[in-house]
């Protein structure tokens, strides 16, 4: 049994909580250690417990003071309700802090909600296979949708497990680098709306690239770029799981949505690429990370940076010297390669098999060593790969014919 911080021997283990989500209160029920749950909407006196869980939509946080003077002893959690200041996110965080309450990040579902909970009581880390990796930018031309589906298309032909993309950014539906023939996230809105999406309709919506990965293409309706909710994205990757070995997500620019916080809190492995732009690492990043990460508890050695688009020059930061004002970790660093990168474009082709510069391509391979020995993933034996590979990748990958024949096709459609 977990071990507990709290003596249970002969005595139930009740929970007060205060919310009018009924999900949650299941959720908590669901938990081994926990008995009973006192579900309320209204918060009263003298209720017996051995900790709390709180609704910042119901309880406001000006009623924390109070709470935590009533009950001196025992573990509070509060999740975060939606504010439009970053200020006064922080501002209750430091809040919390005062007062010892476990401050929740407002984008959790009643599922994750629960397993946080569990975990701070008991000790428990709910076991998350490590196959799911995100792609973070510091600011918006960072490169972040070039780089996810270069590696996607070489780690897609080195291993033998299924390879996903899932383009969840809701600003950029990533479907002009290659020949996209798939629905799109917005196409699936009612089914995530109406928790109707299975995954059957997942792979009737995805697109797979002949002989390399699947791709979901994101949304393209403007009018619901900030209308996805948490238990939507959380349903298409859980359901994704289900189906591919492997999801790396396009999770863009933009981190005060549900379609980031999804993709941040369900990723076993998240990478941050950034360029050389002050804008990025200087400018948009430490806002977001001290405004958005830190107050739910995020940490810079949760990443690892990817250097995109590199020069160099003398008036132009190093590669040792970002790594070490953004204090993360660098695994790679891309080439410019801008030129090629509009060709690839027009010709809706990947870079990697555009450019010939060979430290691109020892870059996106250093990525996709890195994803194949963090998920454990098993690589295909030399001689059967199915796509002849340009230049250094091509000696790298073996070289066997890139056409595939009919039955072998649809055999891995």
């Amino acid at each position: 049994m977990a071990k507990t911080l709290f003596d249970q021997q002969g005595n139930n283990f009740e929970i007060y909580l205060l919310s009018t989500n009924h999900a949650l209160k299941e959720k908590l029920q669901s938990i081994e250690n926990i008995t009973f749950v006192v579900h309320q909407q209204k918060l009263e006196q003298n209720i017996s417990c051995k900790a709390m869980v709180i609704d910042g939509n119901l309880i406001p946080y000006s009623d924390l003071k109070n709470i935590r003077r009533d009950y001196p002893n025992v573990p509070i959690f509060y999740q975060l309700h939606p504010v439009t200041s970053s200020q006064q996110t922080k501002n209750i965080k430091s809040l919390c802090d005062a007062h010892q309450i476990v401050a929740l990040s407002e984008y959790l579902s009643p599922q994750q909600l629960g397993e946080e909970v569990e975990k701070h009581l008991f000790q428990r880390e709910h076991p998350y296979k490590n196959r799911v990796i995100s792609f973070f930018g510091t600011h918006s031309g960072a490169g972040v949708s070039t780089t996810v589906l270069n590696v996607a298309d070489l780690l897609a032909r080195r291993i033998n497990e299924k390879v996903l993309v899932l383009s969840l950014n809701p600003w950029d539906p990533s479907d002009y680098f290659l020949h996209y023939e798939g629905k799109y996230l917005s196409d699936l809105k009612i089914e995530l709306k109406t928790n109707g999406l299975n995954a059957e309709k997942l792979m009737e919506a995805v697109y797979k690239y002949p002989s390399s990965f699947y791709h979901l293409a994101g949304n393209r309706d403007i009018k619901l770029q900030r209308y996805y909710k948490t238990i939507e994205i959380e349903q298409l990757i859980e359901i994704s799981k289900e189906v591919f070995d492997v999801i790396l997500i396009d999770a863009g620019t933009h981190f005060d949505n549900a379609a980031f916080a999804q993709s941040y809190k369900q990723s076993d492995l998240k990478f941050l690429v950034t360029t050389q732009e002050p804008k990025g690492f200087r400018g948009y990043w430490p806002h977001i990370f001290h405004q958005l990460l830190e107050p739910i508890g995020g940490k810079t050695d949760e990443f690892l940076l990817i250097l995109n688009q590199y020069t160099t020059g003398f008036s132009l930061v190093s590669e040792k010297s970002l790594s070490d004002e953004l204090d993360i970790s660098l695994l790679a660093t891309i080439p410019n390669e801008t030129v090629y990168g509009h060709t690839a474009i027009a010709q809706k082709k990947l870079l990697h098999n555009v450019t010939n510069n060979k430290e691109y391509a020892f870059s996106v391979e250093t990525i996709v060593n890195s994803i194949i020995s963090r998920a454990n993933l098993t690589k295909k034996i030399d001689g059967t790969h199915t796509h002849r590979s340009k230049g250094i990748l091509g000696r790298w990958f073996g070289k066997k014919d890139e056409t595939l024949e009919e039955d072998e096709f649809e055999s891995i459609k």
